[in-house]
Parts: structure tokens; sequence; C-alpha cells
């Protein structure tokens, strides 16, 4: 607890000594190994913090927020376990139902998957949930994606 109060007051070395110091008590503890892992990717040290997110994940870590939930979305896809990056999309999509962000990324695990079928629905809830994206800049870097399902 303490650890993460630190790292939201700016004071990323206190916490890493923190969550080493929690993990040094108990290395059971799949929260520790999620917090620690993202103060160090905060602080630039990627390969540990991966470490710790498969630590955490592992250990059954269940994300309190869309916002966890997404970012063990996003390190599950970067390493290639769609199945699971999967599973903590449609988590973010519980804590968060209007979310487009979740509904984007799992359609686009769907697409990384070759399951364009499974994949349209999500990309439909998209242009739903943000009616005219269509018409803005970012839309250009989806373009073809939402193409790819026929949107």
């Amino acid at each position: 607890m303490y650890g993460k109060i630190k790292y939201f007051q700016g004071d990323g070395p206190a916490s890493l000594a923190m969550f080493e110091r929690a993990l040094t008590l108990d290395p059971r503890l799949p929260d520790s190994h999620y917090y620690y892992a993202v103060v160090l990717k905060a602080m630039g040290k990627s390969r540990n913090a991966d470490q710790e997110f498969q630590q955490a994940t592992m250990l059954g870590y269940r994300a309190k927020n869309v916002v966890e939930a997404t970012q063990l979305g996003d390190y599950l896809a970067d390493r290639k376990d769609y199945e699971k990056a999967l599973q903590y999309y449609q988590q973010a999509i519980g804590l968060s139902p209007n979310d487009p962000d979740a509904y984007l990324k799992k359609g686009l695990i769907y697409i990384l998957m070759k399951d364009i079928e499974s994949a349209k629905p999500y990309f439909e809830k998209v242009l739903e949930l943000v009616p005219d994206l269509k018409e803005s800049e970012s839309y250009e870097q989806y373009r073809p994606y939402f193409e790819s399902v026929g949107l």
C-alpha cells in the first residue's frame, strides 16, 4: 500500500524499495508483483517489469480497474499470449463497458489471431461508442483494421 502511495507521489525509488521489501516478506503476493512491475516499467526497467508482470499473472492477479486490466492485456499481447490478453481486455470491458479502447484492443487481438469474424463485433462497438471516429485524425491509423472486418 505504501509503495503505491510513494509511486503516486512521484517517489519511484522509495516505491521500488517498499515493493521489494513486501516481496521479500511474502513473494506470493500477486498485487505486490503487479505494482512492482508498474513502477519498474515507469522507471524504464522493462525487462524486470516483464518478469514481475509474468509473476503477477501466474499468481492469479486480478485487475481492480480498467487501467490495470488494459495494462495487463497490453503486456500479454506484447508477449503474444493472445488468449490471456483477451481475458484481461474482457475484464476491462466488464469494469468499464463504455470504454472504446478495450473493445478496440480486443478486436485487434482477434485480427492478430486471424479471427476476423470474432473481431467485427468489437470494431462495431467502437463505432457505436465513438460515432464520429471515422471523421477523426486518429482513425487513419486504425482504418486498415476496420476495413479488414468490412467496416
